[in-house]
């Protein structure tokens, strides 16, 4: 297999070039590949023997030849050499995927960095696979050494988003439901429903862990305004009554002025209060709709104002109090 390994080392120009120039030996060595061991791969059992299969009998490490070979060279056909289960195992092919790909990746990235090898492979496969706790772990660093963390925040709130916007369009298009259904409904990737495969795998993983991180940058962000304040597990307050402690505490114009949804406001004042999201997001969202300052509201508001020493935020209340029915 000397030959094929040396066809998908090229570059991508090069190889569109040798398939134009030596068509027929390029396909006499997918025809004798197929011949060959397509129906041996294609008879195995367990994707664990169609992985080793690859490094045993085609002479390429699966994962390599993903990660490091030109996207064109599918065109070799070894596309028909994929990784398969049938769909009650998808979960299981995923899982699989999900612990092989960083063990995979940090293999590599020592053998490059040890002889120096390969290396314009280095910061592809060093921003393959996202994980949020190294994300954190390195935020964190670089928090102990910043003067402002707010701005730190923002510019990696930025990486993020430019993450985003580099994306193929259709690829962002359809994987950012998972980076949203987090965000906006806490919701984690169902593998069994995602087909598997490496790509599929890697963007799925990596746009729900960046989801991971935005959130937990907001929650920092909250944390430098100081917006916490004690209204944690107080079954005497309503939901629409928290909405508007938030709102006549200027809590909520706060989050806003910082580019935060009402959806991510809603999930941050959930963990602080120990509430349903759900039950939050409507009070929230409507603060200023006059069917939520009721005078009972308005009342339990002042109350709990004058209880917590925020005496100075009672004249907002009072004044919608006097227009309350």
């Amino acid at each position: 297999m000397k030959e094929l390994i040396e066809l998908l080392e090229l570059s991508q120009s090069d190889f569109l070039l040798h398939l134009e120039q030596n068509s027929k030996k390029a396909f006499d060595l997918v025809s004798q590949l197929k011949e060959t061991k397509l129906e041996r791969f294609k008879s195995l059992n367990s994707y664990e023997e169609q992985y080793n299969f690859w490094e045993n009998e085609i002479g390429i490490n699966y994962f390599k030849y993903h990660f490091e070979y030109s996207q064109n060279h599918t065109q070799i056909v070894l596309a028909e050499f994929e990784l398969f289960t049938d769909e009650s195992s998808w979960k299981n092919l995923n899982d699989w995927y999900l612990r092989e790909i960083p063990k995979y990746i940090n293999k590599r990235l020592k053998r490059i960095d040890k002889y120096q090898e390969d290396l314009k492979y280095r910061k592809k496969l060093k921003s393959a696979f996202v994980e949020f706790d190294e994300l954190k772990e390195k935020f964190e660093h670089k928090l102990s050494e910043q003067k402002n963390p707010k701005i730190l925040i923002q510019e990696e709130a930025i990486k993020i988003d430019d993450w985003i916007s580099n994306q193929n369009f259709l690829q962002a298009n359809y994987y950012n439901q998972y980076f949203e259904n987090y965000l906006k409904y806490d919701m984690s990737p169902d593998y069994s429903k995602v087909f598997p495969s490496v790509h599929n795998v890697l963007l799925v993983n990596n746009f729900y862990q960046y989801a991971r991180y935005k959130e937990y940058l907001e929650q920092k962000l909250n944390k430098t305004k100081g917006t916490q304040i004690s209204v944690h597990s107080d079954e005497n307050l309503t939901n629409a009554q928290i909405a508007l402690l938030l709102h006549y505490t200027n809590v909520i114009s706060i989050l806003e002025d910082n580019g935060l949804d009402k959806t991510v406001i809603s999930r941050i004042i959930s963990a602080i209060t120990n509430r349903s999201q759900k039950g939050l997001y409507d009070p929230i969202r409507e603060v200023h709709v006059n069917n939520h300052k009721t005078k009972d509201n308005i009342e339990a508001v002042i109350k709990k104002l004058n209880e917590s020493k925020l005496k100075d935020y009672v004249l907002n209340a009072e004044k919608d109090l006097k227009k309350a029915k």
